[in-house]
């Protein structure tokens, strides 16, 4: 299986779950949703986090300090041991796919 990105074909795609289960990665991933008109709890934890918007838009309460909108398409960074939740301020699910190290 080739994996290479510069002027080869990739031979063989595999899906990420496969890429980090197969390399032993320490990256863990999650895919949720959240219904509209719905607020997530507020999670803290030691690991730092991605989430990729990839349907909806809401508002995530960062570490009480800062209210970051968010839409389809936006990446979202947060540092370890900030706090962080999300509302679902758009008329169809938030999807969000998570990936934590």
């Amino acid at each position: 299986m080739k994996l290479l990105f510069n002027e080869t074909v990739v031979e063989d795609t595999i899906s990420i779950e496969e890429a980090i289960t197969a390399n032993h990665s320490p990256f863990k991933m999650s895919k949720w949703a959240l219904k509209k008109g719905l607020t997530s709890p507020v999670d803290v934890h030691k690991v730092k986090e991605y989430w990729l918007i990839s349907q909806g838009k809401g508002n995530i309460n960062y570490n009480d300090e800062h209210m970051i909108e968010v839409k389809k398409g936006d990446f979202v960074f947060m540092e370890s041991n900030k706090t962080h939740q999300v509302e679902n301020t758009g008329t169809e699910d938030l999807i969000v796919f998570s990936i934590w190290w």
